[in-house]
């Protein structure tokens, strides 16, 4: 195994760089360090070993001594410390290196790595091998672990022997569990699989998903689900016999997928078990969130479609009756005449409106009431044939889990699947679930079943349980029940506290009285204040009115302004984006972030392919048409793409840039209060060409066309996490997954919305992670109407919480907020699959009463702090300005070939094209980051004040300076300007 280059090989022995101005503070030694020179030594061996020891503190390794390299570093020692020695410092022997580490290793403290050392850091390795599979993070945690055990660094030899040992022996571990605990029957089917030919289209089916849910895409799916059913259960027992960490199995799936078929047959066969049965687990409850998915929307498609053609018929109906009507008013007429007899009045209504005729109206008339439910299931007999049958199809599959005790529909449920296996219809049925209304629809007129409307009306039932999460699916990520997304009850009872203090948040540490004591204390003094600014009527952003005797709300908001393409950098040279990413490579070392799949080494053509396939995956384009425009062949761009471009590997790289910003000196600036990072997350909606899964029709963002929405954290106008979601979704439920899966360093302590954002939950648990939630409501005044009341006083007016909140209840529900902020913490389940079972909750769920009203009680205090202070109204609006800017940088980049739409084939696709859309905006944005920061140091040195609050307020967020069109030769990033150079543009804007 080579994990390091042999550049980097000689940089790992190597010593460390000392700059001039640090020369005097790492050569210095404390008294413990001095009294480790003896008496009457050579003057060389103490130069040497105060040489050594400094580079000791810094790179705690035996050096391989290069007298060239450190020569400035042995200069700086002699004239500082031993000014009289004139004559050359005798070169370092073995023996005399040995002696001065062996001192070295006394003075500082540190351990020296022997065979002890050796069989605790294999010990360690072989616990952290199963999460981190990549040789250069075991050894990123080998150093790091040397270092917390005050240990010296082996030779590169020496640990890349034990890391080579301890992958060797988790590779044979891993083996021999899947050679013993894989039946003989799930082997033969997966070779069967793969080496039948009458089984590649079911071996197809299984690795690729669904596109939509067209019907022939959902016979794909039950294809690879019926195949996938009988194994599935050997599958997750193998799985949880390996131990295996959740992104280690998201990794050996993503390897079955990256071989093709033929590369599976002529590899290890154990380890294509090994793919196989990580992919079938992810894929197998993958197929069940799609059939959830599907039968939900076409049941919402059907229910659509019968409002539609009620309204259709009732128009059609009244439309028609008109020329009646009129006639009927003749008759009526006639009823008025009295000269008109009994006999006379029979013959002219007859002329004027025939019984035929009058029988229509008649009946119109009687039925107006119940037209539209009759209309409904008029249009439901119309497609028993169609819809109803694929609706039908996808409910076979499908086990439902009833949490509660309430059971006459999950028993009617089962009926159903009974009758539908035994008769093909439905047979039998619970009349309790029918509404009154419903039941002359569901029963002819003789008291017998209508079947196929017995049939829908239970999908109807089942739907809204599904989309308010009462009802979960066994076998589904995504739609489970809430309990078995939460962490094992006997386990959080057993070590709920250490869990707790895992998370290290200060507010779940507290004990709950203190913690409700000083949030009482807050909210009391908040309230105190606004009643006494707005009396004394200080505070001029909030106007109470008295409307129908009721007080209601205004409060004034602030409005947004550009914050994109400052004109200070119309005066900087026209830059090609390829050469501004070579520029941030160079400057972050992001490449670093990019491996190859199966972590072997960089093409020779590294930087040219990544810079090409970033363009073309961005700004839309597709390597397709790049291999038209830039030095490689399509096949070139076509595999790197595939070895490189992983979604985890984009995010590692742009993360990488986030960090350098943020160390940048203009970067303190972007702070709205020092020291306070402010975040927002907004939503963008994008079209998509082609469908997936995840894309739907909007007719208010695409007309006929159909999208999805990208969400985006952003912190001082940083993009640090994104997440692509459907246009059903809500962007509340991903609010806290943005948050707690940032990997960046920049962690924010206030975090923004608009409405979208908000929940029944958000405000908790936010509150209880560490961060203060500042979302910026549409209308302000409604939510304090329906949470405060007002009254009159001698004084004024006093405000209450319009229902108190319920500090025993929060207190007995304590430990279930605990245990749902445990599983938030334990990322087992995607956070938003949690978040969203919340928040669709209802009042009867008892074990979110705590949660609840905590919520109510921290957004109480929120609403009040924001309605006072008019500098946190300005902060949130101009967080939501940062984010909307991003969003049109994103619009750019994304319009650069004439079109914003995504083409990718399929969901994987897209996550990976807008990761790259990120990337190239973090190169942008760092670019003219450290445009402005060069400048401000400079115009710091100069002392341009002036200047310097004018750089504090720009934007970095601006490409009119950027050029995106044309050919990409690459000619541009073999010569670089250096980043200092290009700022002195800015010195003439």
């Amino acid at each position: 195994m080579k994990i390091l280059t042999e550049e980097e090989i000689v940089e790992y022995h190597a010593s460390p760089a000392i700059s001039a101005e640090s020369q005097d503070y790492e050569f210095s030694l404390d008294d413990k360090e001095l009294s480790f020179i003896k008496k009457r030594e050579s003057v060389d061996i103490q130069v040497y070993y105060r040489l050594l020891l400094g580079y000791f503190r810094l790179k705690p390794i035996k050096i391989q001594f290069d007298p060239t390299r450190s020569e400035p570093d042995l200069k700086h020692i002699v004239k500082k410390y031993y000014p009289g020695l004139a004559r050359e410092l005798v070169p370092l022997s073995a023996a005399r290196k040995s002696n001065i580490y062996s001192r070295i290793f006394s003075a500082v403290g540190i351990n020296s790595f022997d065979l002890s050392e050796k069989e605790k850091l294999q010990t360690y390795l072989a616990q952290e091998v199963r999460t981190k599979l990549d040789p250069r993070e075991l050894l990123d945690q080998a150093l790091d672990w040397l270092a917390h055990q005050n240990i010296e660094r082996p030779s590169y030899r020496i640990i890349n022997m034990v890391i080579s040992d301890v992958t060797n022996l988790e590779k044979s571990r891993i083996k021999e569990l899947v050679k013993n605990h894989l039946t003989e029957n799930t082997k033969s089917i997966f070779l069967r699989l793969l080496n039948d030919p009458n089984s590649k289209d079911v071996f197809d089916a299984i690795r690729y998903q669904a596109t939509d849910f067209r019907p022939s895409q959902i016979n794909k799916e039950a294809r690879a689900y019926d195949c996938l059913r009988e194994i599935y259960e050997d599958v997750k027992m193998l799985v949880s016999v390996l131990k295996l960490s959740k992104p280690a199995i998201e990794h050996y799936a993503a390897l079955f997928n990256y071989h093709d078929a033929w590369e599976h047959k002529r590899s290890d066969q154990l380890n294509f078990y090994l793919y196989f049965s990580c992919f079938v687990c992810q894929r197998f409850m993958d197929i069940t969130d799609y059939f959830v998915s599907a039968f939900y929307f076409h049941y919402t498609t059907t229910h659509s479609s019968a409002r539609e053609y009620v309204k259709k018929r009732i128009i059609s109906e009244r439309e028609g009756m008109a020329d009646l009507m009129i006639k009927v008013g003749g008759v009526l007429d006639l009823h008025g005449d009295e000269s008109v007899t009994n006999n006379d009045l029979r013959n002219k209504a007859e002329v004027i409106l025939p019984s035929n005729q009058r029988e229509i109206v008649a009946k119109y008339l009687k039925s107006i009431d119940v037209d539209e439910e009759m209309y409904y299931w008029e249009y439901i007999d119309s497609i028993q044939g169609k819809s109803l049958r694929i609706i039908r199809k996808l409910f076979t599959f499908l086990k439902f889990v009833e949490p509660s005790s309430k059971l006459a529909l999950f028993n009617q449920t089962l009926k159903l699947k009974f009758d539908l296996e035994t008769e093909n219809r439905c047979i039998t049925f619970d009349d309790r679930l029918i509404y009154k209304k419903n039941r002359v629809h569901i029963y002819n007129d003789d008291k017998t079943l209508i079947p196929h409307r017995a049939e829908y009306y239970t999908y109807r039932l089942i739907a809204s349980r599904l989309y308010k999460s009462h009802w979960g699916v066994e076998n589904s990520s995504e739609f489970s029940p809430l309990v078995e997304s939460l962490v094992d009850i006997d386990l959080f009872e057993n070590d709920g506290d250490t869990m707790i203090e895992a998370i290290n948040s200060a507010n779940l540490d507290m004990p709950i009285e203190e913690l409700l004591a000083m949030k009482r204390e807050q909210f009391n003094t908040l309230k105190r204040r606004v009643v006494e600014r707005i009396n004394s009527r200080e505070n001029e952003s909030v106007i109470l009115t008295t409307a129908s005797g009721k007080k209601t709300w205004t409060v004034k908001q602030l409005k947004g302004r550009n914050e994109v393409n400052d004109r200070i950098f119309s005066n900087l040279p026209k830059q090609g984006i390829s050469s501004v990413i070579a520029i941030v490579a160079r400057e972050t070392g992001f490449y670093d972030r990019i491996k190859h799949m199966k972590y072997r080494h960089k093409d020779s053509d590294f930087s040219g392919k990544f810079i090409s396939c970033l363009i073309a995956n961005a700004t839309r384009l597709g390597v397709h048409k790049m291999a038209d425009l830039c030095p490689f062949s399509y096949d070139e761009l076509k595999n790197f793409e595939a070895n490189y471009f992983r979604e985890p590997a984009l995010g590692n790289a742009a993360d990488c840039i986030s960090d350098e910003i943020s160390k940048l000196e203009i970067f303190k600036y972007y702070n709205f209060r020092p020291d306070v990072l402010h975040g927002s997350i907004d939503g963008q909606k994008f079209g998509s060409k082609r469908n997936t899964v995840r894309t739907r029709y909007s007719s208010k963002d695409f007309g006929k066309g159909k999208g999805l929405s990208a969400l985006t954290l952003s912190i001082n106008h940083v993009p640090v996490n994104i997440e692509i979601m459907p246009l059903n979704h809500h962007e509340s439920h991903y609010t806290f997954d943005l948050l707690y899966n940032n990997a960046s360093q920049l962690q924010p302590d206030v975090l923004s919305t608009d409405t979208h954002g908000t929940n029944k939950c958000n405000f908790a648990l936010l509150d209880l992670f560490g961060w203060t939630f500042a979302p910026r409501y549409k209308d302000v005044g409604s939510e304090l109407d329906k949470l405060f009341s007002v009254s009159e006083t001698e004084n004024g007016f006093s405000i209450e919480l319009a229902k108190p909140i319920d500090d025993k209840k929060i207190i007995e529900g304590w430990k279930h907020t605990q245990r749902i902020c445990i599983s938030l913490h334990q990322k087992e389940v995607r956070q938003y699959e949690i978040v969203k079972k919340i928040s669709r909750s209802t009042e009867s769920d008892r074990m979110l009463d705590a949660l609840r009203e905590y919520d109510r009680l921290v957004k109480a205090i929120y609403l009040l702090e924001y309605i006072d202070d008019d500098n946190l109204k300005r902060y949130v609006q101009k967080a939501l300005n940062r984010g909307e800017a991003y969003h049109q940088l994103q619009r750019a980049i994304s319009k650069v070939n004439g079109q914003s739409n995504f083409r990718g084939q399929g969901d994987r696709e897209i996550d990976i094209w807008y990761s790259c859309a990120r990337l190239l905006a973090n190169c942008i944005i760092f670019y003219n980051s450290a445009l402005l920061s060069n400048a401000l140091t400079r115009f710091e040195r100069e002392k341009k004040e002036l200047y310097i609050e004018m750089l504090k307020k720009i934007s970095p967020v601006a490409w009119g300076h950027l050029v995106f069109n044309g050919e990409y030769s690459l000619d541009d990033i073999i010569k670089l300007p250096s980043i200092l150079d290009l700022s002195l543009n800015i010195l003439n804007a």
